[in-house]
């Protein structure tokens, strides 16, 4: 369809406007959302309340010993994004070719990725602080059975670095020494990392052997067997193109309301279009105007669900 007048416009902004909505009518798109929860928000600010250190089960003998939970609450203020752009009212109108109305139209598209851009971006930045004052991948998370937990690497990703971290996550306890009960269910890498992601997800492990008979070595390497991949075989593969050269996670979100990151949705994406002769950028400029907007903060939440390596 040829852009050709006012009505033709109008057309092209009602399908535009519907498909954006028809996107957020029910759950936001995007691979994100396999380890991140949507939550409504409303308001200025989103709170989440944390309370940790539950009591170990003890014999009773004499009095019951209380304790005090240690309780946190973490406050993150209401975000806004926008993504927009202008184009001659003159163009628009007269465009006969159509190529101005599928930009116009694959605008939606961008819609339908904008959630993924936000949160990919606060996973691999990794500068939100989570309700324990620490970044969701850190050296020092406290207060874990009387201690601090590190779940952050600089290693590159390998069977046996993919191992530790699997173990880090099962290893882990609340501050009473409970064990958590972790699982990790995800590998999240880039395309970098993709082939070496399906080796470390499949059935099949590939191991090198040493010429003195130690398996995985790196030099003097005379032999190749294999082995089931009990590792990994408990893994799904997640690649997204948002993540980063050598960067990679793995996560547990096996467990419901139980996720590395959630976001507080205050205002869905919608599209604002001014292409009224009457909008001041028409009549200033000649000009349509169109723009993505929605509010929504990313919070990180459960850092027990995440091991990894980032630029941070």
């Amino acid at each position: 369809m040829a852009l050709v007048n006012s009505a033709n416009l109008d057309v092209a902004n009602t399908a535009l406007v519907t498909s954006v909505n028809a996107i957020f009518e029910k759950i936001a798109p995007g691979s994100f959302s396999q380890w991140c929860d949507v939550i409504p928000a409303s308001g200025t600010s989103i709170e989440v309340p944390v309370v940790d250190g539950l009591p170990q089960v003890r014999e009773w003998i004499g009095p019951k010993q209380y304790i005090d939970l240690r309780a946190y609450t973490l406050n993150v203020d209401r975000r806004k994004w926008e993504a927009t752009f202008s184009l001659p009212r003159t163009l628009v109108d007269g465009d006969k070719s159509g190529v101005l109305t599928q930009r116009i139209s694959a605008f939606a598209g961008r819609a339908a990725t904008a959630y993924d851009f936000v949160m990919y971006d606060a996973l691999i930045d990794n500068t939100l602080l989570t309700y324990d004052g620490q970044a969701l991948l850190a050296n020092s998370h406290p207060n874990v059975n009387g201690t601090t937990a590190d779940n952050l690497t600089t290693s590159a990703l390998t069977f046996a670095e993919l191992r530790t971290g699997i173990e880090t996550l099962e290893d882990l306890t609340d501050e009473g020494g409970e064990p958590l009960l972790m699982s990790p269910s995800l590998l999240v890498v880039g395309p970098e990392l993709k082939r070496l992601g399906h080796e470390l997800t499949g059935s099949f492990r590939p191991v090198a052997m040493k010429n003195d008979g130690v398996l995985d070595g790196t030099s003097s390497i005379v032999a190749a067997t294999g082995f089931d991949n009990f590792d990994g075989g408990q893994l799904g593969l997640l690649v997204s193109p948002r993540i980063r050269n050598s960067e990679w996670l793995v996560m547990d979100v096996s467990k419901p309301g139980l996720r590395p990151f959630i976001l507080g949705e205050f205002r869905k994406p919608e599209i604002v279009a001014l292409t009224d002769m009457r909008d001041l950028p028409r009549f200033e400029s000649d000009e349509y105007r169109w723009s993505l907007e929605f509010d929504a903060s990313p919070v990180p939440a459960a850092w027990q669900c995440a091991y990894g390596s980032v630029t941070a």
